[in-house]
């Protein structure tokens, strides 16, 4: 019988303070959120990623996290064709000057948010005519996650984001 991998680390708190680098990757890694331009020039420095309709709304919803949970906010992300990298950050319980009395946020509540409203997003428009029809799921079941530890850590990442459009040819999510 298959048994699925958990792909989290032990005993780790993922409602804890700190940031994290995220992948969300579209289910059967179908090429729905945007085109690189220039992806045939391989090493392009500056390679232009152009939304799709639906990219257009993962990018709002992307930036609305912040509005949702008070506790987080985002860093550097890119859409690619077929998946989300992001950073997430989770800050203490006080945050913005006012004191939360609520349970912490975990990044899997986060995620489960994102992945939840860019869902209902995309079936709303499969019912007005704006996007094609999907099967089954938007979304792969689970996402790939790495906990920054450092600033040289944060700073590779940055720049793994930054130049991931460049080496869309190279990239392991290329189909």
């Amino acid at each position: 019988m298959f048994e699925r991998k958990d792909l989290r680390l032990k005993d780790y708190d993922y409602a804890s303070p700190g940031m994290y680098f995220v992948t969300i990757c579209t289910y059967g890694r179908v090429e729905r959120l945007s085109k690189i331009v220039g992806e045939t020039l391989r090493g392009l420095p500056h390679a232009i990623v152009c939304y799709s309709r639906f990219g257009k709304v993962v990018d709002f919803r992307w930036r609305q996290i912040e509005k949702r949970f008070d506790n987080v906010s985002v860093g550097e992300y890119v859409i690619m064709p077929n998946h989300v990298h992001g950073i997430i950050e989770i800050h203490g319980r006080v945050t913005r000057g006012r004191p939360r009395r609520v349970s912490p946020t975990s990044l899997f509540d986060v995620l489960y948010w994102f992945k939840s409203i860019t869902t209902s997003d995309y079936v709303h428009g499969v019912q007005q005519g704006s996007f094609d029809r999907f099967d089954k799921r938007l979304w792969q079941r689970s996402y790939y996650d790495h906990i920054i530890r450092n600033n040289e850590d944060l700073i590779r990442i940055m720049k793994y984001i930054h130049e991931n459009p460049s080496k869309w040819h190279d990239d392991e999510y290329y189909t």
